[in-house]
């Protein structure tokens, strides 16, 4: 035996230390950042998009459906796009993860390492990273069905017929 290491101990020394430390705090602080940014932003973006649309909700409401059809509608739509891009994103993630890991394998050594990377996902931390998704989701349909709920029938109908 030409040397020996202490694992654990290693381990711990490594966890400890201060740059490793800071770096993953900035990084933890400007992911809740990003988080909070796009929470807001897509709040903004179904306000947005129920604007584009209020001529179109004229026509529904004029033609008789109620508010609460109305906000069924757009949180049915809300929902499955966004569960289209929550599951896409984990998908995508993890196809991503698998390819590339490997490559930063080679990237680091410059020949095979044993034991090689391994990619494997945190899947209770992906689904948390969902319910945030989630969470959002909500806010979006919240936000469109007091949207809807605020409708001017008459001037729904009047912005309709000036853009058709």
């Amino acid at each position: 035996v030409l040397a020996a290491y202490d694992v654990d101990g290693e381990l711990e020394r490594l966890r400890s230390d201060p740059r490793r430390v800071g770096v993953f705090g900035v990084l933890s602080v400007g992911f809740a950042w990003i988080l909070l940014l796009a929470l807001v932003l897509f709040a903004y973006q179904a306000v947005l998009t129920y604007r584009r649309r209020r001529a179109q909700v004229g026509i529904l409401r004029a033609t008789g459906m109620s508010s609460l059809q109305l906000a069924r509608w757009l949180a049915t739509e809300n929902s499955l796009t966004g569960a289209l891009a929550v599951v896409a994103g984990l998908g995508i993630g993890a196809v991503v993860s698998a390819t590339f890991l490997i490559m930063l394998e080679v990237a680091v050594g410059g020949a095979a390492r044993a034991p090689a990377f391994e990619a494997v996902v945190a899947w209770e931390r992906a689904l948390q990273f969902a319910a945030v998704a989630l969470a959002a989701m909500v806010m979006g349909i919240v936000v469109s069905f007091a949207a809807a709920r605020r409708v001017n029938l008459q001037k729904a109908v009047q912005l309709a017929e000036e853009q058709y």
